[in-house]
């Protein structure tokens, strides 16, 4: 075994900023709605009225907040109710 001095020194990552965390969590959360806005989604059009102001406020959060949002204190827009989801859907999303 090598003696430790002989390791190269790298610098320690610090790891995602606060506001790299608020993005990446805001555009999962708009990846995985963006089903809800196909037209051949089963939604019908009340839902997925429900579901595009949802993902308009996600969208308008850093500008409605500010710069320093922190991710994790952040009052984020909730998700409408899936309503009626055909079964083999419900169950790849684990509601059902």
């Amino acid at each position: 075994m090598r003696p430790e001095s002989e390791y190269p020194n790298f610098p320690e990552y610090p790891g995602p900023s606060p506001q790299q965390i608020f993005y990446n969590t805001r555009d999962f959360q708009l990846a995985g709605s963006d089903w809800t806005q196909l037209p051949d989604s089963p939604l019908t059009d009340e839902e997925k009225s429900a579901w595009a102001k949802y993902r308009q406020e996600l969208r308008d959060l850093p500008d409605t907040k500010g710069k320093e949002t922190q991710p994790f204190t952040e009052n984020w827009p909730v998700a409408p109710a899936l309503g009626k989801v055909p079964h083999t859907l419900a169950s790849k999303l684990g509601l059902a």
